[in-house]
């Protein structure tokens, strides 16, 4: 059983943690906090139990997808997480996992409009990898429903929950937030695209080939960048200032130099080595073969950890129980390891020069 349960966590190399939408991108909820003054024990824990619901979500459409996908990952020799256990038992495991992350949607039934985004989000998650409908192989439309189940819908339920549905500036996030899930399933049906023509698999890449879906992995990466300049925008308008020794200090500007400082050496980059040919991919869930260069930081570290990292330490000030959530980012993402420290952007271009 533990042997099984470890399994299901690492799955994807953990990716249940490394690429859970909500976590990556749990600034949304740290702007709501900020932008509505959400100063409470409350807030806190609404967090967390939405933080919990990302990831029994997101454990429920890993599990379905490779559930349904057993007998083809079986012939492409590619992993997945049933691949040694009786059809019964995965069955037992998903409708589980299923069961748990409606138990955990009942906590926000009273929130107008969750219960009718949730129904929705569940249903495409499903049917994403499950027959008759099996969205996954219906090219552009498999995209984008994935697009949906992964990225848009679960950050409109954060909306819903965090009370923040008429928030214009929350919306200018989700749609940042939107562009970074084009690009990452963009990017991963790319990776899988030589399994799914070995399993059978009908996907929008071996329906397209290399060339054209290369294409448009270089655009959504560009939109992105631009997506999170407009993000840092609605941060400097949104975000109240700071009171240190009686001055006011506007800290927001520190995200904003550091993105300007990176935009030469990224903002159009993966476009065009993609177009001559090329292999670029920031959004690689290898821990191993990711290349850590300012393109995979200015498109991953920076708004997963960076941003989330500093909008929670700003939290911190205005309510100092939210702490929790600056600990709890250097537990997840284990910000105390000195390697980690080392093998990223722009440390070890540093340590090159030293060797």
């Amino acid at each position: 059983m533990l042997r099984t349960i470890s399994s299901i966590l690492s799955r994807r190399e953990w990716g249940l943690i490394r690429f859970n939408s909500v976590l990556q991108n749990i600034f949304l909820l740290f702007f709501i906090g900020l932008s509505l003054q959400l100063y409470s024990v409350s807030f806190i824990s609404t967090v967390f139990l939405f933080l919990l619901l990302g990831f029994s979500g997101t454990a429920y459409g890993y599990l379905i997808n490779d559930y349904a996908d057993l007998d083809l990952d079986r012939r492409a020799g590619k992993p997945n997480v049933f691949i040694n256990m009786q059809r019964s038992w995965a069955s037992v495991i998903v409708i589980a996992i299923f069961m748990i992350t409606i138990l955990l949607g009942l906590a926000f039934i009273d929130r107008p409009g969750f219960i009718a985004i949730f129904i929705v989000w569940l249903f495409i998650a499903t049917f994403y990898s499950l027959p008759p409908i099996r969205f996954k192989e219906r090219g552009a439309v498999g995209l984008l429903v994935t697009i949906l189940a992964e990225y848009l819908l679960p950050m409109v339920l954060a909306l819903v929950v965090f009370g923040a549905f008429e928030h214009l500036g929350a919306w200018i996030l989700v749609i940042y937030i939107t562009l970074r899930g084009i690009s990452a399933e963009i990017g991963h049906q790319m990776r899988d695209r030589e399994y799914d023509e070995v399993g059978g698999a009908t996907t929008l890449a071996t329906r397209v080939g290399h060339k054209p879906l290369a294409f448009w992995y270089g655009i959504s990466l560009e939109a992105g960048l631009l997506g999170l300049g407009l993000t840092l925008c609605v941060f400097i308008f949104s975000i109240p200032s700071i009171t240190i020794l009686k001055y006011t200090i506007q800290s927001i500007w520190l995200l904003a130099v550091i993105y300007v400082a990176l935009l030469p050496l990224t903002f159009g980059r993966a476009y065009f080595r993609l177009k001559q040919g090329d292999w670029v991919d920031p959004y690689n869930e290898s821990a191993k073969n990711a290349e850590r260069d300012a393109l995979q930081f200015i498109h991953i570290t920076y708004p997963t950890i960076g941003i989330s990292l500093f909008l929670a330490l700003i939290l911190s000030l205005f309510f100092w129980p939210n702490l929790i959530f600056v600990f709890f980012l250097i537990l997840v993402h284990q910000l105390f390891r000195p390697k980690l420290w080392l093998n990223a952007y722009p440390f070890n271009r540093f340590l090159v020069q030293f060797k």
